[in-house]
């Protein structure tokens, strides 16, 4: 679980309403809008995995990063169709899932 703290109030990371907050924020795509909540955390699971697993989640360091989306992308449907999930996605709607995770993220900062 992530936590922020900010002027001494402890801001927790809420799957629940990362998905409510992704869900407002896709609201135009038919294709997110068919994922289940389940479906959306897997694809969230996946890309805290791809940063991990190339140290981009170091919380010691402060400086932004940059994120090969495409790489990114290959990564999270490779373990979909591996997993045997019934459902596909286009790097569009990934994006879409992408920016809203990260925005809901920068809301507990």
């Amino acid at each position: 679980m992530d936590t922020k703290k900010t002027d001494n109030v402890e801001m927790e990371y809420d799957d629940d309403a990362c998905i409510a907050f992704i869900r407002e924020q896709t609201a135009g795509s038919k294709a997110i809008k068919a994922l289940s909540d389940d479906d959306i955390m897997y694809i969230i699971d996946l890309v805290y995995d791809f940063m991990e697993s190339r140290g981009l989640m170091d919380e010691d360091d402060e400086e932004d990063f940059e994120v090969d989306l495409e790489e990114l992308y290959q990564y999270v449907t490779k373990n979909i169709k591996r997993d045997e999930f019934d459902f596909s996605l286009t790097e569009d709607d990934f994006i879409l899932i992408y920016d809203a995770e990260a925005e809901y993220t920068d809301t507990l900062v």
